[in-house]
């Protein structure tokens, strides 16, 4: 069993090695997953574009963490929870192809991505979280397509995005 961040603060090589005996972790195209519920623990990619698997369910804590050479991810429609961390200090994260699917942004989940610019969320979004996009200086406009959603108050600290939703500005 792995805890909810295995790899926090660990200088990681590019990748680990999985048992194939294994039945409840697997090691694919640079990612490593957990089976049972699909949750990406870890990306080891030093790729510019990052294409998350289609079967991941949630992108967990830390799995992104500080990783400097990605600078767009995508998505799978399969996503429903970034949970807290993800994609912190990836600072040269341009993009991020969102899926259809998202319903939850965690706590600091993209805080310290210095390069994004702008975003705009899918509708099913429920609730973007404490700091989930905090210290993000380049983060200039933020749309969200639905007007069900729950966004913390500190969400966008010390970001100067204008934010609009389907009625006009937030």
């Amino acid at each position: 069993v792995l805890g909810a961040d295995p790899f926090e603060g660990c200088d990681l090589p590019s990748g680990i090695e999985v048992s194939a005996k294994n039945e409840h972790f697997v090691v694919e195209n640079g990612f490593l997953y957990d089976t049972d519920a699909y949750r990406l623990i870890k990306c080891f990619s030093n790729e510019e574009t990052v294409i998350v698997p289609d079967r991941i369910r949630s992108i967990g804590s830390h799995a992104f963490w500080q990783n400097e050479t990605m600078l767009h991810a995508e998505l799978p429609a399969s996503v429903e929870i970034i949970e807290a961390d993800a994609f912190n200090d990836c600072i040269s994260m341009e993009s991020i192809v969102w899926p259809a699917s998202l319903s939850v942004i965690g706590t600091y989940a993209f805080s310290d991505c210095d390069a994004l610019t702008e975003i705009t969320l899918p509708d099913t979004l429920t609730l973007i979280d404490d700091g989930a996009f905090a210290f993000c200086p380049a983060l200039k406009k933020v749309v969200l397509t639905g007007d069900d959603v729950t966004i913390s108050p500190s969400a966008f600290f010390m970001t100067d995005a204008t934010i609009m939703g389907p009625n006009g500005e937030i």
